[in-house]
């Protein structure tokens, strides 16, 4: 019996420290100095006095640097942003990062999806893996699937 206690108190910690959270709002000045978590899904607002992390946004997510590991759907506006995954939105800021798809709108001077992009970007640099929409800015760059792939002043692919 104590055998059994034990290995169910193994996994349920095992579990607890797996397990991804939610909440509706978070504030972070410095991560790992943030509440909630980094680990944590955040469906609302999330303010990034200096630096923040989350593990995927639904919202409203802006502040100096905003990191989300995973995915982000909604308006981002911070000074430094960066999706690990896919992001669905608006984002407007200095500096624009996709890691895999976007679909929307980037303003700011280095916008860079490097997966698909699909939607509008806007900066002094635009860069996409491949993209579908318009580019403007001073240099815009769609790694495949055009032929055109670098130009000045406006790209696009349709």
């Amino acid at each position: 019996m104590k055998k059994l206690l034990t290995a169910l108190t193994v996994l349920a910690a095992a579990v607890t420290l797996k397990a991804e959270s939610h909440n509706y709002a978070a504030l972070a000045v410095f991560a790992p100095g943030q509440l909630p978590t980094a680990v944590t899904t955040i469906t609302g607002v999330r303010a990034n006095v200096i630096y923040g992390e989350c593990q995927a946004i639904s919202g409203f997510d802006f502040g100096i640097v905003g990191c989300v590991r995973e995915r982000a759907n909604g308006f981002q506006f911070n000074a430094y942003s960066s999706v690990g995954t896919d992001a669905k939105g608006f984002q407007l800021g200095l500096v624009n990062l996709v890691e895999v798809d976007f679909s929307g709108f980037e303003c700011g001077l280095w916008n860079s999806v490097s997966g698909r992009a699909k939607g509008f970007q806007l900066g002094l640099v635009n860069h996409a893996n491949r993209f579908e929409g318009l580019q403007i800015g001073i240099w815009n760059t769609i790694d495949t699937g055009v032929s055109h792939s670098s130009l000045p002043l406006v790209n696009w692919c349709w």
